[in-house]
């Protein structure tokens, strides 16, 4: 009687589980590396469920340690989208697939680094993956993997509530996006695809009538005329297009040139290119200087060997969309240095070195005249930053005018090494009207590696590394910033904010405070609890009308 009774609850239970091949959501809030799953996971409405008999040729791996998917797993895609071409120049991911109904999307691998020390070399890259496709109103994607999921995965940014179903068994993760837009999917142990999703066009806006175009493959200097020296250089008026599926292995280089526009869904791919600190060997794909009413759009730029955009004494232009993972030293992602009338709207940085920086330089050439910044507003933006700051305004900051700049509707993924919100005043700028405001920070986890465990850090000092590298100047001063809106959601509790001004001691310059005046904090939420003047990770020195939702506390 009790072998029956066995059998019969063991038949019981079988006929509860889900059947072999059916997603099944996770519900593990958080992996040990940091890593947590969807809040709430479903299955997309395409999913088709596959019977208990496909259970044996599930478990089945491929020659790469995939999981064989059983026939009609994925279910075509009928809404009309493109991913360029599958240039199989190109190294592809060995871990990650991704589908898109039943058709393969290109999953390229691209380096990452999360040491968060600064190493000339760079020698603690590891590979990730990245995909670019474009598709209209929304689409369902399947990612395979060749590791155990555990329900160890989740896709930011967080506010666009993307819902997630896990089989375990099949090791996939099925996802659908609503919208066009920037995704980070990561599990645990860093492995992350970075998702680059675009509206779908029946046609390209650009063709190779009237533009500098380049299309599907690889181009560089040994198949291209164009691309002498792996430089082309821009001229007033060029328009300049990417097209979906081009990877283009050079710089693009302009002085005093106006009206230009690069444009386009494809690659820019510095990996070819040598970097290392210590050598000098660098290559920055775009170095602008001089010009003026340009625009920069949609593609994105991997592995710079170096700074990425380097924009020296522009003004009048924009960078809409573009997208950056660097992983080498000086990786620095959007540098404005001496310009004025900026806007940096909807872009994706993932950096290792500041990811949007503010400075003021001297001219080379003549370094008696010192640089100018002002009206600079970046907006929209997703953020990663493995190492140093992501929105920064310094350290260089020789000129006396830097003013109105404004950083607002931001989302930070990640601030894992230095501040998140930093003006780092270390030379002669009477600095002016700056503004943070309605930031979302997803995962604060600074102090990693040689970093500082700070939310934000205001200071005007002398820098020993920094302050003598283009011009000895005297220190100047922070006078009007605003900080409102902020929202940590995850990381570390009691962050440090340091809002310093400095005595000058060096010789040669007078003995006088250089302060900063009238910083306003509003609003700030770590982790749902609102910032008071109690809070005990002040660091207050030389700073006066510094108040905190109205109450002054400095």
């Amino acid at each position: 009687m009790r072998r029956k009774f066995l059998v019969l609850l063991a038949l019981s239970l079988l006929s509860c589980q889900a059947p072999q091949g059916s997603p099944t959501s996770s519900s593990n809030p958080q992996s040990e590396e940091g890593v947590s799953s969807s809040v709430s996971a479903r299955e997309p409405s395409s999913q088709t469920p596959i019977s208990a008999e496909s259970s044996q040729e599930s478990i089945e791996k491929d020659e790469q340690g995939f999981i064989v998917l059983p026939q009609g797993y994925l279910t075509h895609e009928e809404r009309p989208h493109s991913f360029g071409a599958d240039v199989q120049e190109k190294e592809k991911s060995g871990n990650l697939r991704l589908f898109l109904g039943d058709e393969p999307v290109p999953i390229y691998n691209v380096y990452v680094n999360q040491t968060h020390r600064w190493d000339p070399e760079a020698k603690g890259r590891t590979l990730a993956g990245v995909a670019s496709v474009s598709v209209s109103t929304g689409a369902i994607f399947t990612l395979a993997c060749t590791w155990v999921i555990e329900g160890r995965c989740k896709i930011s940014p967080s506010n666009k509530n993307v819902s997630l179903s896990f089989d375990e068994a099949h090791r996939t993760v099925r996802f659908e996006l609503s919208e066009p837009g920037d995704y980070l999917v990561e599990f645990r142990g860093g492995r992350a695809l970075h998702l680059f999703v675009h509206e779908y066009e029946e046609a390209s806006p650009y063709d190779e009538s009237n533009s500098i175009y380049f299309g599907p493959g690889v181009h560089n200097k040994n198949n291209d005329s164009r691309l002498r020296d792996s430089t082309l250089r821009i001229s007033s008026g060029a328009t300049v297009y990417l097209a979906e599926g081009a990877f283009v292995e050079a710089a693009f280089v302009s002085t005093s040139a106006s009206g230009f526009r690069i444009l386009g869904k494809g690659f820019v791919d510095g990996s070819v290119f040598d970097r290392n600190a210590s050598m000098g060997s660098r290559f920055i794909p775009f170095d602008f200087s001089d010009c003026r009413d340009f625009l920069l759009g949609d593609f994105a730029v991997l592995d710079p060997a170096g700074w990425c955009f380097n924009l020296y004494f522009c003004a009048d232009f924009k960078l809409n969309r573009v997208k950056v993972i660097s992983s080498r030293s000086n990786g620095d992602g959007i540098s404005l240095q001496s310009c004025k009338r900026v806007v940096v709207d909807g872009c994706f940085l993932r950096t290792y070195d500041d990811s949007i920086v503010v400075k003021n330089y001297p001219r080379w050439n003549n370094r008696s005249i010192e640089g100018e910044t002002e009206d600079i507003e970046v907006k929209n933006c997703l953020v990663y930053t493995d190492l140093a700051q992501c929105l920064e305004v310094g350290y260089e900051t020789v000129g006396e005018k830097m003013e109105r700049i404004h950083f607002h509707d931001i989302v930070i993924l990640a601030a894992t090494h230095k501040a998140a919100l930093s003006i780092h005043n270390a030379n002669n700028a009477h600095l002016k009207d700056v503004r943070f405001e309605d930031i979302v920070i997803e995962n604060l986890q600074t102090g990693q590696g040689d970093g500082t465990p700070l939310l934000l850090e205001f200071t005007v000092a002398h820098s020993p590394t920094w302050s003598d590298q283009h011009k000895v100047t005297g220190l100047g001063d922070i006078d009007g910033v605003l900080v409102k809106n902020i929202r940590v959601l995850s990381g570390l509790k009691t962050p440090r904010i340091a809002i310093q001004g400095s005595m000058e001691t060096r010789s040669g310059y007078p003995a006088a405070p250089h302060k900063i005046t009238n910083v306003s904090l509003e609003n700030i939420l770590l982790q749902g609890e609102r910032l008071t003047s109690e809070y005990p990770a002040f660091s207050l020195a030389y700073a006066e009308g510094i108040t905190l939702d109205g109450v002054t506390i400095s």
